[in-house]
């Protein structure tokens, strides 16, 4: 396998650890989240006690991975490490000795666990504040997975280095500027996501990559490589590949888009042909219906807007236009009545009237 030579050594740390750590960066995509809960079911699995975290709270847009309930924001809310609590203002800062306490008792009442502080008589014992911290949580193995480097764990790091420089790390990442800080580096700049990568490390681990793994892996790799528009490799569609076979489930949140259709801006239009006046109609648009425009003139009907008149020895007037000039009959000579609405076609045509002899 691709990645066989560091997955050796991280078998051989594997074996005698049983308390095992796995933190990702600071606003964590959503490669980074599934790979880092890929590998967190996987090592559950074999029964160890392991924790994940991330210092940025977990939103519903990631619920589509499994076990994403199980994500911590910090060290201090792994169960398992040791709770320290710290009562400031005790210690002489002369002498630096703290108060002799003749006894300490604890009692339980419901819920909560008192602690009682006797001092000696004489002696007082007033702490200033009192908080808890946990320490030397007894990792035997951190993973650290798609940082470049500890910094960008956040306040996971910064809160309690003392754990990261007391225990092994072994550093998964993709990115070119990754630091090298693990005591094992598995640094691959060409993989297309962190889920190409730890589903590829998982089986040269003799681990599990199966059900809500392999989910989790294909969810991870469909979102880094933009449904597989973006960047991809051979062992992309390998691991594609194995996940689905081993029962993973692609999310219908990953189904890549239908190409949309293509709108033409480009408007279609037909110029009319001269009409039988020899006037050219404007430019009309395509699904115009142009049989109106060419019935005949006793069955056409047009209303004119906005347009100045114009005089020719050709113009055809229409049936409604001559209707329009009609005299009414109160404005008629008496004993003229119109017998048809319809003009004669020769009406405007100049006339020539002979008379007959003048006496």
């Amino acid at each position: 396998m691709k990645y066989d030579s560091g997955s050796q050594s991280i078998k051989n740390l594997l074996g005698g650890a049983q308390n095992i750590l796995i933190t990702l960066p600071s606003s964590s995509s959503v490669d980074e989240l599934a790979s880092g809960l890929a590998f967190y079911l996987a090592l559950k699995q074999t029964g160890k006690n392991v924790s994940i975290i991330t210092e940025t709270p977990i939103t519903v847009g990631y619920s589509n991975l499994f076990a994403v309930g199980d994500i911590k924001s910090s060290i201090s809310d792994v169960k398992g490490g040791n709770l320290s609590i710290i009562l400031s203002g005790v210690v002489d800062p002369l002498t630096q000795t703290p108060p002799t306490l003749k006894e300490l008792k604890w009692q339980s009442q419901g819920s909560d666990l008192h602690l009682v502080f006797y001092p000696m008589p004489g002696q007082r014992f007033e702490p200033k504040s009192i908080s808890p911290r946990y320490e030397n949580n007894n990792f035997d193995l951190i993973f650290v997975i798609g940082a470049q480097s500890l910094s960008n764990l956040g306040s996971v790091y910064n809160t309690d280095t003392s754990t990261f420089s007391s225990t092994n790390i072994i550093n998964i990442d993709k990115s070119s500027a990754n630091t090298q800080f693990g005591k094992i580096n598995i640094v691959d700049s060409q993989a297309a996501s962190l889920s190409e990568m730890i589903g590829l490390i998982l089986p040269s681990l003799g681990l599990s990559l199966a059900g809500d793994i392999a989910t989790n892996i294909l969810n991870g790799v469909y979102s880094a490589t933009n449904n597989l528009g973006g960047l991809t490799t051979p062992e992309t569609y390998e691991i594609i590949a194995q996940a689905l076979r081993a029962g993973g489930q692609k999310n219908s949140s990953n189904t890549v888009p239908s190409t949309p259709p293509i709108v033409s801006n480009t408007v279609s239009e037909t110029v009319v042909p001269p009409s039988p006046s020899g006037q050219t109609s404007l430019t009309q648009p395509q699904q115009f219906d142009f049989a109106k425009i060419f019935q005949s003139p006793a069955s056409v009907q047009t209303t004119v807007e906005s347009q100045k008149p114009i005089s020719s020895p050709t113009t055809t007037i229409s049936q409604t236009q001559a209707q329009n000039v009609q005299p009414s009959d109160e404005e008629r000579p008496a004993g003229e009545r119109v017998t048809s609405n319809v003009p004669e076609l020769d009406w405007l045509t100049p006339k020539i009237y002979k008379g007959g002899n003048i006496s």
